[in-house]
């Protein structure tokens, strides 16, 4: 079984959860994996883990939905402000 984690803050992992419900990509990895999050204060894990011990999830395919998910589920203005905020 093959396993994928990945932390961030809480408000993403909101974001995340909601793609996975409603895009695609999302719906599709949900039939691959069983999903679980952590939460924490400030930072909360999303877990990943495949449901058929001999399968493993293609990189791309988490490339392609963190991609709609940046597109679609975050507003450009808290890009924006977030992009400003390193600089």
């Amino acid at each position: 079984m093959a396993e994928y984690r990945h932390t961030t803050n809480n408000g993403d992992i909101i974001k995340i959860k909601a793609a996975l419900k409603t895009c695609s990509y999302g719906i599709g990895l949900t039939k691959l994996c069983d999903i679980e999050i952590i939460w924490g204060i400030p930072l909360s894990t999303i877990v990943f883990k495949t449901k058929d011990p001999a399968k493993e999830v293609d990189p791309m395919e988490f490339f392609v939905f963190g991609t709609i998910v940046g597109r679609d589920y975050f507003k450009p203005i808290q890009i924006k402000e977030s992009i400003k905020k390193k600089k």
